[in-house]
């Protein structure tokens, strides 16, 4: 049997896929998170959120198990929910409430609870491999390299010399360089 390997966003934040190299796609079952793992997650978590910037005793003094910092971390401080700190935010606050649910005797909850925080760590996990294998990448030597940012803006900048139209440029600019059109929306607005 091949050794199949879950790469960064090839996760979606509904479906976890395992691509393999055969061009095969099957789900991978989201293992349940052990309750033992319960506070190490949550540590984890507040790590990540702390590396980006955010105070946390603000949001959990308010609110201990995690909504209020949830919330704060997707919506005020921009993180999309499924960034690396947006995951996070979602992990502590999915570990929180399992713990919560012990608490009170409330198992069946605790029970769904645990498999969809299985999910989000293991996608948690992909993303951090992949970011440190493109960190590690990035260590290796970027000479002669052009960031996607800038391959965006010399792309543009040919559209619209060539006379294209403006409103099919980020779809067409975003499938050349790999990235979405919302991102080449973004850079060209920016620019």
């Amino acid at each position: 049997m091949k050794k199949t390997e879950i790469r960064g966003r090839q996760l979606t934040k509904r479906l976890v896929t395992l691509h393999e190299n055969g061009g095969e796609t099957s789900e991978l079952k989201a293992p349940r998170v052990s309750l033992r793992q319960l506070s190490a997650l949550k540590k984890e978590a507040l790590e990540v959120i702390r590396a980006a910037g955010i105070e946390l005793e603000i949001y959990l003094d308010k609110s201990p198990h995690g909504s209020m910092l949830r919330d704060a971390v997707i919506n005020l401080h921009q993180h999309p929910d499924d960034s690396i700190t947006g995951l996070a935010a979602r992990i502590y606050e999915h570990a929180a409430h399992v713990q919560s649910y012990r608490e009170v005797a409330a198992f069946d909850q605790a029970l769904d609870l645990m498999a969809e925080l299985g999910r989000l760590v293991t996608i948690f996990d992909a993303y951090q491999k992949a970011s440190t294998d493109a960190s590690k990448a990035g260590k290796k030597g970027r000479a002669g390299k052009t960031s996607k940012s800038d391959q965006i803006k010399q792309l543009a900048a040919k559209y619209i010399q060539d006379g294209r139209e403006q409103r099919f440029m980020a779809g067409t600019i975003a499938v050349k360089i790999g990235v979405t059109p919302h991102y080449v929306r973004q850079v060209l607005k920016e620019a």
